[in-house]
């Protein structure tokens, strides 16, 4: 790689993948929606509009895109006014993708909500069973990407991801009920499962993937990227209590929607079969987030 381009660079993966990359050789430019003034040698920040309407009118030459743009949460996921802003900037960056003069990777990342509610661990071949819009999405892009030519597109269907910058879902909602005098209400029953992964392992399977796969193994490939374990909600939940050294009790009132599945697992041997895996254990990633957490004026 020697040129890359990061899509919704002010976010959470995004702002990561930047730490990744930014000390290496190779040229960054960072798109956004926000403004950004901080200024290094090999990072170049474009301010774009809410929708990337610029993108129509430029052309950019990178090897290597990552499409981490989209819509956060599953709930923001059915404002139908959010669905369309998020379509309007995937089509710009297809759009400015065909515009390249070179032949260039594509990372984008999905999401192992497209497998619904699972009875065992999905494989990456596994039938699509979408509950929310927030998954519906992530298929219908992943679709639009198979189709391109002449474009080495890596698709990641992420799992729960956690780490530095994100201030949303469930953990950092923990850490902000844990603040507060009232008492600790979650939605669900607590049993429900997810796979939780720290985004410096998520990364550098990204990394990998992009610089040492064999060229032209195929022009689109999928890869579940998870821990490959699976957690109930209420045992994070209370790991973050006992990590906090807080003496509250969570109470779970059982009501859940119907786009929210109840067992979200992956397979992650694909991966594992490319010399992957992730080093840090929920515990582990779940220190260095409190570390970080710990620093915000929040």
């Amino acid at each position: 790689m020697k040129s890359i381009i990061i899509s919704g660079a002010s976010g959470f993966i995004g702002r990561n993948l930047i730490n990744y990359y930014k000390n290496k050789k190779l040229n960054l430019t960072c798109l956004s929606s926000k403004k950004n003034n901080k200024k290094q040698k090999n990072i170049k920040w474009i301010k774009l509009d809410k929708n990337y309407h610029f993108l129509k009118n430029k052309k950019y030459n990178f090897d290597t895109i990552f499409i981490s743009t989209g819509i956060g949460t599953v709930g923001k996921s059915n404002i139908n006014k959010e669905k369309i802003r998020e379509k309007k900037i995937f089509n710009n960056l297809l759009s400015l993708i065909k515009k390249n003069n070179q032949k260039c990777k594509i990372v984008f990342f999905s999401s192992y909500s497209v497998y619904g509610n699972v009875k065992k661990k999905s494989k990456e071949n596994d039938k699509f069973k979408p509950l929310s819009s927030y998954a519906k999405n992530k298929i219908n892009f992943e679709k639009k990407l198979q189709k391109l030519k002449n474009f080495e597109v890596i698709i990641f269907r992420l799992t729960s991801l956690f780490g530095p910058y994100l201030k949303k879902q469930l953990i950092w909602d923990t850490l902000q009920k844990v603040k507060l005098k009232k008492r600790m209400i979650f939605n669900g029953s607590g049993n429900e499962l997810r796979d939780f992964i720290y985004i410096d392992d998520a990364i550098k399977a990204f990394d990998l993937l992009l610089r040492k796969r064999k060229k032209n193994k195929t022009n689109y490939e999928i890869f579940n990227c998870g821990s490959g374990k699976s957690i109930s909600i209420k045992k994070i939940v209370n790991l973050i209590l006992k990590l906090k050294k807080c003496k509250k009790k969570p109470y779970f009132n059982g009501k859940s929607e119907k786009y929210i599945p109840n067992k979200l697992m992956v397979n992650i041997n694909k991966l594992r079969n490319e010399k992957w895996h992730p080093s840090n254990s929920i515990n582990s990633g779940l220190i260095k987030y409190l570390k970080w957490y710990k620093k915000l004026k929040t």
